[in-house]
């Protein structure tokens, strides 16, 4: 699996490891460095991915027990960890306790499915791109339902 963001690109072996390499700015290749590579460089936790994702300056994994990490820029809590403008340099699980089975990111904000079939989604809100609703708004640093997809 590969996914290539806006400066940063990352992969995941057979093996499960996952690799970066690019712009390293925020710490979005994972290796708890903000050194850019022009080679992959591994992301550290020992954590065994089956997907990963890249957003504007943030990476997402989902690991083999259906737990998904983040790390790079948090500005608009795209990380989903419980906190907000903190970047992390190494993979954080998301908030919640959730099992999943998909993954994606983009600019500064993702959304990923459960294996009930429910979706989530945090980060930035701005366009309302959270699906929230009209009357809610506003970046969430947790995972947020979408009750459309339940």
């Amino acid at each position: 699996h590969i996914s290539a963001g806006a400066t940063h690109a990352c992969g995941v072996t057979a093996a499960g490891d996952a690799y970066c390499w690019g712009d390293n700015s925020h710490g979005k290749l994972g290796d708890d460095t903000l050194v850019d590579s022009r080679v992959p460089v591994q992301v550290l936790g020992g954590h065994q991915f089956t997907a990963i994702t890249t957003g504007a300056n943030h990476t997402c994994g989902l690991t083999t027990g259906g737990a998904i990490y983040c790390w790079g820029n948090n500005i608009n809590a795209q990380l989903g960890v419980g906190v907000t403008n903190v970047a992390i340099r190494i993979p954080t699980i998301v908030a919640g306790g959730y099992s999943f089975t998909h993954v994606e990111s983009y600019n500064n904000h993702t959304c990923a499915i459960t294996v009930e079939g429910n979706l989530y989604c945090w980060g930035d809100d701005d366009f309302h791109q959270l699906g929230k609703g009209p009357s809610i708004s506003g970046d969430s640093n947790v995972p947020s339902l979408l009750l459309i997809f339940r």
